[in-house]
Parts: structure tokens; C-alpha cells; sequence
């Protein structure tokens, strides 16, 4: 019992660190976009996510993370494509990257790999578990999973990588805001606001799946 008790105040803790931080991340998008405080950017962004779910339930977290995968998709991998392949672009993107502190070499490798044992326990991970009908369906899911996820981690990475050039200070330098600056550089107006929707699409598929926590 004791036991059971520290797990749940440990997932407490962590939880609520998580939602604030997609909660957060919504606003300051928000807030960029359209010119209005920080505190009520969250409002607005918790109020959104809140109310489809409260209203839909997984129904609605299930279509619409189908529409949200599909733009996080198409911009991941097509954002560091405009990068590398822009003509006014090309000297900058494809010149020498700056030098990364060595002596992070293995916190980088940690970083990286704890991905994968973070992934199993993911609650927009564990929800889509739970909704697996029987277990002769798993295959599938696991393509459509892998199909999804290795085009999306390539392109993160690849638009990390293309983007270095442009902070001669190296990797340390790099803000969070740094896939905002490239799609201002490398996108139209169109297709940037079409970008900034699916980065607030990743926002909400996280923060949804938070909300809807199965029991």
C-alpha cells in the first residue's frame, strides 16, 4: 500500500510537470502568433484541448490525432527538405556545422536512448495500446507505428542538424524556438502557417492524451 501510494505521488508530480509544460508550450505559440498575453494564451490553449475531449472523449482524440500525425508528418519531413534544397539558402545550410562540446558526448547518448524506454510508458503511448482490439492486430499497429515515428525523428533531427549552420555559437546556443525561425525562413506565408498548425497539432495530441488518462 505504502508502495502503491509513493508510485502514484512520483506519477503526480511528473504529470503535472508534463501537462504544464504542453500547456505552457501552447501558449507561448499562441501568444507569438496573435500578440496577446502569455497567462491568457495557456487559458486559451487549456480551454481548446479541455473542451474536445471533455465533449469527445477518446473518439475525438483518436480522429484528431489521425489529422494532427499527418500535418506533424508532412512538415517534419518536408521542412528540412526546403532547407537543404532553397537556392538562397544553400550556402549557409550546407557549410560547416559548428563544433560540439565533446564533453557531452555521452549525455547526448543517454538523452537519446532514453527515448526508447520513455516511449513504453507515454500515456498517448499507452492509449493507443489499450485500444488495440486483440492481439493479432499488434502487427499492424506496428507497422503503422513504425511508419509513422521513424520519418518523424529523422526529420526533427535532420532540421536540428541543417539549422546549425545558422547559430555560429554551436548547438549550445540553439533556442527552442528554433523550428519557428526556419519555417520563417524557408516557408511562405501559406505554407508557415500551415507548419505553425502542426506544431500546435503536436502540442495538443500530448496534451489530450494527459487529459484523457485511461483508468
Amino acid at each position: 500500500m505504502l508502495l502503491r501510494g509513493l508510485c502514484s505521488l512520483i506519477l503526480l508530480f511528473f504529470m503535472l510537470v508534463y501537462v504544464a509544460s504542453g500547456l505552457l508550450a501552447s501558449g507561448k505559440l499562441l501568444s507569438s502568433l496573435f500578440d496577446i498575453p502569455l497567462s491568457s494564451a495557456i487559458i486559451v490553449g487549456a480551454a481548446v484541448i479541455g473542451g474536445y475531449t471533455l465533449l469527445g472523449g477518446f473518439l475525438a482524440i483518436s480522429w484528431t490525432d489521425v489529422l494532427q500525425g499527418l500535418m506533424m508528418v508532412m512538415i517534419l519531413v518536408g521542412l528540412p527538405l526546403a532547407m537543404v534544397t532553397a537556392p538562397d539558402a544553400a550556402a549557409p545550410v550546407t557549410g560547416t556545422p559548428p563544433a560540439v562540446d565533446q564533453s557531452l558526448g555521452w549525455a547526448l547518448v543517454i538523452s537519446s536512448l532514453s527515448w526508447g524506454l520513455g516511449y513504453i510508458g507515454l500515456p498517448h503511448s499507452v492509449m493507443r495500446y489499450k485500444a488495440i482490439r486483440n492481439v493479432g492486430d499488434i502487427p499492424a499497429y506496428r507497422r503503422i507505428l513504425m511508419g509513422w515515428l521513424v520519418p518523424v525523428f529523422i526529420g526533427g533531427l535532420a532540421i536540428g542538424l541543417a539549422a546549425r549552420p545558422w547559430y555560429q555559437g554551436g548547438a549550445a546556443t540553439l533556442s527552442e524556438d528554433l523550428t519557428l525561425k526556419m519555417i520563417e525562413l524557408f516557408f511562405n506565408p501559406w505554407m508557415a502557417g500551415l507548419a505553425l498548425s502542426a506544431i500546435m497539432a503536436a502540442i495538443m495530441s500530448t496534451a489530450e492524451a494527459n487529459f484523457c488518462w485511461p483508468r
